[in-house]
């Protein structure tokens, strides 16, 4: 069954545009919009009929706004809502979609695996007092009351997952998520609305359990936004905007693995992360002689401690999509060298899923990039002291990928 249609065009193409006419054209079928941001929520209700659920001023239980989400649906209203909410949807919520006939549009691929982090702590909690068992499958199961409430956030996300049917245990110390793939047959038609689509977790996801599905690109023809065959993946118009730092700077990131995720781990880099962030600096200070206020850069999370001194209040998280807050933003630094994570990469060999990491790496980077003064059609100028991850950049620029 090929439901499933996959809306791969560059950002700024009119893909949210296009969904929101489509919705608007077609009042008779029932949409659910699922985005990865609040402030995108907001503005596809204004634009559409669609409701979002709510919360309560003053909540009782976690689930008050999956409550309200099935209310809407028992309502058959067009609803929109966000990849965190999607997350818990459970087995009810399912069968309402598929009994209605609703139409799905996925803004952004969405995170169907990923490591879910719970304590030492927490887990002698849960399992000495027997809330949970695991299946020989992995699939963990909730055995405690359902309307089990605890002053963790995690033990509450680890309750909902598990009562969801979408809790994995990989080995003693790991556990993750995996998005129930039930869900997206319910649906009549599922768009994911994203960018190299060849490059993510989620097509891998989609092979995995023989989902079939079309790609297609969107244009604006005659002033209206029309789904047309899907035009590839060129960066070529992009290339007079964006201004790559090539000198001395980058040396520190000549060799193939330097600033991934575990070579910031590494205690043996030590002093060439220093160099990193030194080298930061020195670009956008002294190169550059740019203000923080035309400024920004990323690192991951945990590495933050390492690179802020002096610069934290221009660091933006590295995986940020769907805004235009930084859109007058002109001098960037991107610090990282993107592969899948130790931990990501063990649930992928265990599915024995085929994700291209060179495009993952690009799909993270271009959006990225896109949150500068690029979505305006202005020039941009760039550290990225990665090699592989500037060579993939150059490549896209070129058409040689």
């Amino acid at each position: 069954m090929k439901n499933i249609t996959i809306v791969d065009d560059i950002m700024g193409s009119g893909k949210t545009s296009w969904a929101i006419q489509f919705m608007n054209d077609n009042p008779n079928k029932r949409f659910m919009y699922v985005t990865p941001y609040l402030n995108e929520v907001d503005r596809v209700e204004k634009a559409t009929t669609c409701k979002q659920p709510t919360i309560p001023d003053k909540p009782k239980k976690q689930d008050t706004k999956l409550n309200d989400l099935k209310y809407l649906l028992m309502q058959e209203e067009n609803i929109v809502t966000t990849h965190s909410l999607l997350a818990y949807f459970d087995g009810e919520i399912r069968d309402m979609i598929k009994e209605l006939g609703y139409t799905l549009i996925l803004d952004e691929v969405f995170n169907v695996i990923e490591q879910f982090k719970v304590s030492k702590a927490d887990l002698r909690l849960l399992q000495t007092a027997d809330y949970f068992t695991v299946s020989e499958d992995g699939l963990v199961r909730w055995t405690g009351d359902i309307e089990e409430t605890f002053s963790s956030k995690t033990l509450n996300e680890f309750r909902n997952k598990a009562l969801a049917h979408t809790l994995y245990k990989y080995d003693d110390n790991i556990y993750y998520y995996r998005f129930n793939p039930k869900m997206f047959l319910a649906f009549d038609k599922v768009y994911n609305l994203t960018y190299l689509f060849d490059g993510q977790i989620q097509k891998a996801y989609y092979d995995m359990f023989n989902f079939k599905y079309e790609y297609k690109s969107v244009s604006l023809i005659d002033g209206k936004y029309q789904l047309v065959p899907f035009k590839g993946y060129s960066g070529a118009k992009f290339k007079h905007l964006i201004n790559i730092y090539d000198g001395k700077l980058n040396d520190v990131g000549d060799k193939k693995y330097a600033l991934s995720f575990s070579w910031y781990d590494s205690s043996k880099n030590k002093k060439d992360i220093e160099i990193v962030r030194k080298n930061n600096i020195n670009w956008y200070k002294n190169i550059q002689k740019t203000t923080s206020d035309d400024y920004f850069w990323t690192c991951y999370i945990k590495d933050m401690p390492k690179l802020k001194k002096g610069i934290a209040k221009s660091h933006i998280p590295h995986n940020i999509r769907a805004t235009n807050e930084y859109a007058d933003i002109h001098n960037v630094s991107y610090l990282i060298n993107r592969f899948l994570n130790p931990n990501e990469k063990k649930i992928v060999v265990k599915y024995g899923l085929s994700v291209n990491q060179d495009l993952l790496a690009l799909s993270d980077l271009l959006q990225y990039l896109y949150r500068s003064a690029i979505r305006n059609g202005q020039p941009i100028y760039l550290y990225i002291p990665s090699s592989r991850m500037r060579n993939l950049l150059k490549q896209w620029l070129n058409d040689e990928l």
